[in-house]
């Protein structure tokens, strides 16, 4: 079930630590307020959580993978030299419309995020008694940042085998392979050619069938050799 799929991905590493030097400078310049009450050398974390209970998927031929309904939080959490832990001074949540350009290929993966935007900002916890602020264009700006540097960094991909030695391995025997949402609107095209194969190799889309309240997404499967 590939909503389902990349929902428990997602889920399983939240909350995360965003460490990004660019935001921590942003953050602590946009939020005076928080140097107010910690102090000029305070220590910032900036921690993300999916707060939605599932993340259904559009599948676009020329756009790519738009995830619906991105529900997050941002806590900032800070830490003085009186302190020997740091602490949630606020928390804001807000959903995220973005677009995602995901392909892999040969066991290497490309990601490009050409929009993202904020909306519905709230302030969800305050201890340190935050500003009136437009937030949504606030944090559109700030991430928007973020997402540039992503794009630039993964512009010539991201071996899967610096995660793990295995697959460097797994490569030499599964080769061509492509994982892409820009083939067939509605459908994941997943390809390779196996080591022993000599006519060629085999082709899959998967279907990301829409959901309901009550019923999951399905795969649905049209094998090609």
């Amino acid at each position: 079930m590939l909503q389902s799929l990349f929902f428990s991905v997602v889920k399983a590493e939240m909350p995360v630590e965003i460490k990004n030097s660019t935001l921590d400078s942003q953050f602590k310049q946009l939020f005076p307020e928080i140097k107010a009450v910690y102090g000029q050398n305070y220590d910032l974390t900036i921690k993300g959580d999916l707060t939605s209970n599932g993340i259904p998927l559009i599948i676009d031929s020329s756009k790519g993978i738009i995830p619906q309904n991105l529900e997050v939080s941002i806590q900032l959490l800070c830490m003085n030299e009186t302190m020997t832990a740091n602490e949630l001074a606020v928390e804001f949540t807000f959903v995220v419309d973005t677009v995602l350009n995901a392909t892999l290929r040969n066991f290497v993966a490309y990601l490009n995020i050409p929009s993202l935007s904020v909306s519905g900002t709230k302030v969800s916890q305050d201890k340190i008694g935050v500003f009136a602020r437009d937030y949504d264009k606030l944090f559109t700006s700030a991430f928007t940042v973020v997402t540039d540097e992503i794009n630039i960094s993964m512009e010539a991909g991201y071996p899967l085998s610096k995660l793990n030695d295995n697959i460097g391995f797994i490569s030499s025997m599964i080769t061509n392979t492509t994982i892409t949402p820009f083939q067939m609107d509605g459908f994941m095209y997943a390809g390779f050619t196996y080591f022993t194969d000599v006519m060629g190799g085999e082709v899959m889309f998967i279907k990301n069938s829409e959901m309901t309240e009550s019923r999951d997404s399905l795969f649905e499967f049209a094998m090609v050799e």
